[in-house]
């Protein structure tokens, strides 16, 4: 391949936690694409990442999962967010480049001043990301589940376009909880260029594509809520 893909896993929680603020602030910077790049700002239909997002879906499908409507079990797997310079994607006026990553005497990378990741000593699974102001983390995978949660937080406050959706959702009271993040970003191997846009096109349309949702038959199995499968998995029990 003539890149590599570099990731970290983390979590986001709402200000009402007690963890440290740092994780607040991610929750509040994992926007969707429509929020870092207005549609009037794409030069080109290259620099478009992700489906249109649907805030019914999150009002009528997700958010009452979280707060226990549909199941006793509200919780979300980790959604997927890229590390990209901001205006990035819908450049206008001078290039911007893609950070190369440049070893520091502290045992870490610097990606110039974008971000830059610190080594736990003697470890190379522990570690610290700092992500610069000058960056933007655009969530590549699971927008729908992150909104939910920021909403769900009072992280998110609709703007008039989308509020309408949000009318009769009752946010949870005292909501408390961990959204896990996997970040991710990229370097060359040998003088390639990084095209982060079509790594991450790539991934998307993989990760989304070669999901395989589950049978009817396989689910009737499963579901031990509804009288009918119950039924079903009484007789041949």
């Amino acid at each position: 391949c003539d890149f590599e893909i570099h990731f970290f896993s983390t979590f986001a929680c709402p200000p009402s936690s007690s963890e440290n603020e740092n994780y607040h602030k991610l929750l509040g910077e994992l926007k969707p694409m429509r929020d870092r790049v207005p549609a009037k700002e794409l030069s080109d239909l290259s620099a478009l990442l992700q489906r249109d997002l649907s805030d019914e879906r999150i009002a009528q499908e997700l958010l009452p999962y979280l707060s226990g409507t549909f199941s006793k079990v509200g919780f979300f797997p980790p959604i997927l967010a890229v590390l990209v310079p901001s205006g990035f994607i819908h450049q206008t006026g001078k290039k911007v480049q893609y950070p190369l990553g440049r070893n520091t005497n502290r045992g870490g990378i610097e990606y110039e001043n974008y971000w830059r990741i610190d080594f736990h000593p003697g470890s190379t699974r522990l570690a610290r990301l700092s992500i610069y102001e000058t960056t933007e983390i655009i969530v590549l995978d699971g927008q729908h589940r992150t909104n939910a949660f920021r909403y769900a937080a009072g992280v998110l406050t609709p703007d008039s376009l989308h509020e309408i959706f949000y009318a009769d959702v009752t946010k949870p009271k005292q909501f408390s909880a961990d959204l896990p993040v996997t970040i991710a970003w990229f370097s060359p191997r040998a003088k390639n260029e990084v095209r982060p846009v079509d790594i991450s096109r790539e991934l998307f349309v993989a990760v989304n594509n070669n999901a395989k949702p589950v049978s009817s038959s396989r689910t009737i199995l499963l579901d031990d809520k509804h009288p009918v499968p119950l039924a079903v998995n009484s007789y041949y029990g």
